[in-house]
């Protein structure tokens, strides 16, 4: 038995965690792997996490997490995955003189069924560029349920505007996320999560007469559709979207205008003013004006042509 003076003099603190994997079958608990991970913010305050242990779940899902370094100036977090699904549970601290956590981890279920869905906000950035509009939409699909809903066999149609082209994907954070175009229809697959799941694409919309027309409508509910464009580049009409204070953006201003709770399904059309005309645009003007002196030139040589005198026999022989 060591002495007092022998024990070291400022032991860190060290507590359990415990808990089940709640929500899965036993076969898919059995020995998945769970990881307990640590956030504390760097020197540029931003969280940086690092696993601290991993565990293996036993039959019934239980797993155990012993000495575990306690430092009161970080979070923790368990995560593991089942079945091909994430699940994690929600940052928690030891409290002061507590040394033992119970925390369970529940696996969302898996339905098709896409009841509840609806768009937190719809973000469309329009940036105009010479006879078109670049499009950029930004969409926040929010899950309030506690499942996962799967839209691998029907999924999400996001209608594209009429004469949009030049698709592109820029971000899907779905699991298992794919997508594929079919006529004006954009179609997202994946597995969407309880929460936020956010969707990010751009394309390229043509405009007449430096005007541009769109109609958007969406699946689900849209809580707030919010329309940018940089500051004064753009005059944007619609019936169903107002005007809204204008915005800063990592250093550039935007015009905002704004609709809010609008119904699935529902369109909001609106025109975009004052695009950029296309060069050859300017020569209309001009050819028509060469066409209308051609025709004049070719009235005045016909005119002439009647007028002129009959060089005939019977007028007799030309003098000098």
């Amino acid at each position: 038995m060591l002495a007092l003076a022998d024990r070291p003099a400022c032991a860190e603190p060290t507590a359990r965690v415990v808990g089940r994997i709640i929500g899965a079958a036993p076969k898919e608990v059995a020995g998945a792997k769970v990881v307990l991970v640590r956030f504390k913010l760097d020197t540029q305050g931003v969280p940086q996490g690092v696993p601290v242990q991993t565990q293996a779940a036993d039959g019934q899902g239980r797993y155990e997490f012993k000495q575990v370094p306690v430092d009161p100036r970080a979070v923790y977090k368990l995560g593991a995955a089942i079945a091909d699904r994430l699940v994690s549970s929600d940052p928690f601290t030891f409290p002061e003189g507590k040394r033992l956590v119970q925390l369970d981890l529940h696996v969302p279920g898996l339905v098709s069924d896409p009841a509840g869905l609806h768009f937190k906000q719809a973000l469309l950035a329009f940036e105009p560029a010479v006879g078109a509009v670049l499009v950029t939409e930004v969409l926040h699909v929010g899950n309030p349920t506690a499942n996962v809903i799967d839209v691998a066999n029907a999924p999400l149609e996001l209608n594209l505007p009429a004469g949009a082209t030049d698709l592109e994907m820029v971000r899907q954070d779905q699991e298992g996320a794919d997508h594929t175009l079919l006529g004006q229809k954009l179609l997202v697959y994946g597995r969407i999560h309880p929460g936020e799941t956010t969707i990010v694409f751009h394309y390229r919309v043509g405009a007449a007469l430096g005007t541009m027309r769109a109609d958007m409508r969406y699946p689900y509910p849209v809580d707030e559709l919010l329309v940018l464009a940089p500051q004064g580049s753009l005059t944007l009409v619609s019936e169903q979207l107002s005007p809204g204070q204008p915005r800063k953006l990592e250093g550039a201003s935007y015009d905002v205008w704004t609709s809010r709770q609008v119904q699935a399904q529902h369109t909001v059309a609106l025109r975009a003013q004052g695009i950029p005309l296309r060069q050859e645009l300017f020569l209309i003007p001009l050819l028509g004006f060469f066409a209308v002196m051609a025709g004049v030139v070719l009235w005045f040589i016909r005119r002439r042509m009647r007028e002129a005198p009959d060089s005939g026999p019977d007028r007799g022989p030309l003098r000098a």
